[in-house]
Protein backbone atom coordinates (compact mmCIF):
# COMPACT_ATOMS: atom_id res chain seq x y z
CA UNK A 1 0.00 0.00 0.00
CA UNK A 2 2.92 2.06 0.62
CA UNK A 3 3.80 2.78 -3.16
CA UNK A 4 -0.07 3.84 -3.54
CA UNK A 5 -0.20 6.52 -0.76
CA UNK A 6 3.47 7.79 -1.93
CA UNK A 7 1.88 7.78 -5.88
CA UNK A 8 -1.17 9.43 -4.04
CA UNK A 9 0.55 11.90 -2.39
CA UNK A 10 2.69 12.87 -5.31
CA UNK A 11 -0.70 13.28 -7.14
CA UNK A 12 -2.25 16.06 -5.27
CA UNK A 13 -2.15 18.93 -6.74
CA UNK A 14 -0.15 21.05 -3.94
CA UNK A 15 2.71 18.47 -3.43
CA UNK A 16 3.25 19.25 -7.00
CA UNK A 17 3.99 22.74 -5.65
CA UNK A 18 5.78 21.44 -3.12
CA UNK A 19 3.51 22.22 -0.25
CA UNK A 20 2.39 19.74 2.31
CA UNK A 21 -0.66 17.04 1.34
CA UNK A 22 -3.53 16.85 3.94
CA UNK A 23 -3.79 13.73 5.44
CA UNK A 24 -7.63 14.28 4.92
CA UNK A 25 -7.43 14.42 1.19
CA UNK A 26 -5.55 11.42 0.53
CA UNK A 27 -7.82 9.43 3.06
CA UNK A 28 -10.52 10.50 0.87
CA UNK A 29 -8.72 9.49 -1.97
CA UNK A 30 -8.59 5.94 -0.80
CA UNK A 31 -11.96 4.86 0.47
CA UNK A 32 -11.13 1.14 0.13
CA UNK A 33 -8.47 1.06 3.14
CA UNK A 34 -10.12 1.26 6.64
CA UNK A 35 -8.28 3.83 9.32
CA UNK A 36 -6.32 1.84 10.57
CA UNK A 37 -4.15 0.48 7.71
CA UNK A 38 -3.96 4.01 6.46
CA UNK A 39 -2.63 5.41 9.71
CA UNK A 40 0.00 2.32 9.57
CA UNK A 41 1.08 3.14 5.99
CA UNK A 42 1.46 6.69 7.20
CA UNK A 43 3.49 6.06 9.70
CA UNK A 44 5.77 3.39 8.01
CA UNK A 45 6.53 5.83 5.72
CA UNK A 46 7.51 8.45 8.40
CA UNK A 47 9.64 5.97 9.76
CA UNK A 48 11.78 5.37 6.61
CA UNK A 49 12.66 8.78 7.41
CA UNK A 50 11.55 10.25 3.83
CA UNK A 51 8.39 12.14 5.28
CA UNK A 52 7.43 13.65 8.08
CA UNK A 53 4.41 14.58 9.62
CA UNK A 54 2.84 18.05 10.55
CA UNK A 55 0.75 18.64 13.53
CA UNK A 56 -2.30 20.63 13.82
CA UNK A 57 -1.79 24.39 15.51
CA UNK A 58 -5.38 24.23 17.40
CA UNK A 59 -6.79 20.92 17.84
CA UNK A 60 -9.43 22.49 20.12
CA UNK A 61 -10.78 24.03 17.31
CA UNK A 62 -11.93 20.45 15.41
CA UNK A 63 -14.51 18.51 15.44
CA UNK A 64 -14.89 15.56 15.89
CA UNK A 65 -15.68 14.14 12.14
CA UNK A 66 -12.25 16.22 11.28
CA UNK A 67 -9.99 14.96 14.36
CA UNK A 68 -11.54 11.22 12.53
CA UNK A 69 -9.47 11.80 9.32
CA UNK A 70 -6.34 12.66 11.41
CA UNK A 71 -3.59 10.96 13.15
CA UNK A 72 -4.26 11.02 16.77
CA UNK A 73 -0.77 12.38 18.08
CA UNK A 74 -1.79 11.68 21.83
CA UNK A 75 -2.93 14.00 24.35
CA UNK A 76 -5.53 15.95 22.32
CA UNK A 77 -2.91 16.37 19.41
CA UNK A 78 -3.44 15.62 15.69
CA UNK A 79 -1.01 15.41 12.74
CA UNK A 80 -2.98 16.32 9.77
CA UNK A 81 0.02 16.83 6.86
CA UNK A 82 2.01 15.13 5.60
CA UNK A 83 5.51 16.40 3.05
CA UNK A 84 8.78 15.15 2.03
CA UNK A 85 12.19 15.43 3.87
CA UNK A 86 14.00 18.59 2.31
CA UNK A 87 16.27 16.64 -0.26
CA UNK A 88 13.45 14.64 -1.26
CA UNK A 89 11.13 16.64 -2.99
CA UNK A 90 11.26 15.89 -6.50
CA UNK A 91 12.37 18.92 -9.14
CA UNK A 92 9.12 21.02 -9.93
CA UNK A 93 8.15 20.44 -13.26
CA UNK A 94 6.35 24.02 -13.12
CA UNK A 95 7.63 26.37 -16.31
CA UNK A 96 9.98 28.83 -14.93
CA UNK A 97 13.66 30.22 -15.29
CA UNK A 98 15.82 27.85 -15.65
CA UNK A 99 18.55 26.50 -13.22
CA UNK A 100 21.78 28.58 -14.54
CA UNK A 101 25.65 27.51 -13.44
CA UNK A 102 27.25 29.14 -10.62
CA UNK A 103 29.43 31.16 -12.79
CA UNK A 104 26.50 32.61 -14.34
CA UNK A 105 25.08 34.18 -11.05
CA UNK A 106 24.96 37.71 -10.52
CA UNK A 107 26.75 38.90 -7.64
CA UNK A 108 27.31 42.46 -6.32
CA UNK A 109 30.53 44.12 -7.77
CA UNK A 110 31.08 46.99 -5.96
CA UNK A 111 28.16 49.14 -4.34
CA UNK A 112 25.66 48.44 -6.93
CA UNK A 113 26.64 46.83 -9.92
CA UNK A 114 25.70 42.98 -10.38
CA UNK A 115 27.76 41.10 -12.88
CA UNK A 116 28.04 37.37 -13.56
CA UNK A 117 30.47 35.71 -11.21
CA UNK A 118 32.76 34.77 -13.96
CA UNK A 119 33.43 38.69 -15.16
CA UNK A 120 33.70 39.54 -11.72
CA UNK A 121 36.32 36.78 -10.91
CA UNK A 122 38.45 37.81 -14.17
CA UNK A 123 38.10 41.63 -13.21
CA UNK A 124 39.34 40.79 -9.88
CA UNK A 125 42.35 38.71 -11.49
CA UNK A 126 43.11 41.67 -14.11
CA UNK A 127 43.14 44.48 -11.67
CA UNK A 128 42.38 48.03 -12.43
CA UNK A 129 38.39 46.90 -13.24
CA UNK A 130 36.92 50.66 -13.30
CA UNK A 131 39.33 51.66 -16.19
CA UNK A 132 38.59 47.96 -17.74
CA UNK A 133 35.09 48.71 -18.13
CA UNK A 134 35.54 52.15 -19.06
CA UNK A 135 37.56 51.43 -22.43
CA UNK A 136 35.13 48.49 -23.21
CA UNK A 137 32.37 51.07 -22.85
CA UNK A 138 33.53 53.68 -24.89
CA UNK A 139 34.79 50.96 -27.45
CA UNK A 140 31.52 49.12 -27.26
CA UNK A 141 29.14 52.22 -27.83
CA UNK A 142 31.29 54.80 -29.29
CA UNK A 143 30.98 57.49 -26.49
CA UNK A 144 33.55 60.30 -26.67
CA UNK A 145 35.08 61.00 -23.18
CA UNK A 146 34.84 64.96 -22.24
CA UNK A 147 38.62 66.78 -22.59
CA UNK A 148 40.20 66.66 -19.26
CA UNK A 149 39.97 69.60 -16.89
CA UNK A 150 36.15 70.14 -17.75
CA UNK A 151 33.99 70.56 -15.01
CA UNK A 152 29.95 69.40 -14.76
Amino acid sequence: MNRTLIRMIGVESRAALGAPVRLSNLRQRLPGISKTDFEQDVLDLVKSKKYFLIRHFFPESLTDQEKEMMISAGEDNFYYKIDRCSGTKPKSSRPGRPLISELLRRELFGRSIRLPKWIIEWLRAEGNAGKKIEVALIEHYGLIAPPAGTTP
